[in-house]
């Protein structure tokens, strides 16, 4: 009887640390500007006053695990299309630049009791590597050599380092669920330095995105 009694007590302790993992592709559509600093507040005004957003996509995949009912890790890769348009002089420029990033995001939330749905609240920070831009006006693709060499005035730097909250909701259709997941998402790391002589200026990513995934249970 006691043998029994702590094989039943081993395999409810083994099976609560189990976690519920699941995967799936992730599509969204990015809605991308920048955020401008400056060592001189009328230039950064003006500039962020130029400044307007360019639509772009996201996908990818998704890992996710559920450790309970309440608590969510979520692992992305993700290929983002962000960047921004600007009008200046009466030209309007469209740059568009493409990102490879890697988000892990932390959910906390509830559903019901079945698991049919679950509604969420996010953070985390998120990593992104620079993989191309592209002027969407004339079409010319740039790689990060080109830039360097183009534009010999401005500093790149490659990789992006930011934070992202959000929110989302998942329903159960078929074997997994459908996830809805609106996002905010803002750089802390200066993709094109401007030093100017008079003056020193950089821009920060700065997205809104709609993403919809599907996760299955492995």
């Amino acid at each position: 009887m006691k043998l029994q009694s702590t094989f039943i007590i081993v395999l409810f302790v083994a099976n609560s640390m189990v976690a519920q993992i699941s995967v799936g592709p992730r599509l969204g559509v990015n809605i991308a500007s920048h955020t401008y600093i400056s060592d001189d507040k009328d230039i950064q005004k003006d500039f962020n006053d130029l400044s307007g957003s360019i639509v772009g996509a996201s996908f990818g995949g998704v890992l996710n695990i559920k450790k309970d009912k309440s608590k969510e890790f979520q692992l992305e890769l993700l290929m983002v299309q962000k960047g921004e348009s600007f009008e200046i002089f009466d030209e309007k420029y469209k740059f568009r630049t493409s990102y490879l990033n890697l988000k892990p995001m932390w959910n906390w939330g509830g559903g019901d009791r079945r698991g049919n749905w679950f509604a969420y609240g996010q953070f985390g920070p998120y990593v992104g590597f620079w993989m191309g831009a592209k002027d969407v006006e004339s079409g010319t693709k740039y790689e990060f050599e080109d830039i360097d060499t183009e534009y010999k005035e401005l500093r790149h730097i490659r990789f992006d380092v930011g934070i992202s909250i959000g929110a989302g909701f998942k329903y159960k259709v078929g074997p997994g669920y459908i996830d809805f997941n609106p996002r905010f998402s803002h750089g802390f790391a200066p993709q094109i330095i401007d030093d100017m002589k008079s003056y020193w200026t950089a821009n920060l990513n700065r997205n809104f995105s709609l993403n919809f995934g599907y996760l299955i249970e492995l």
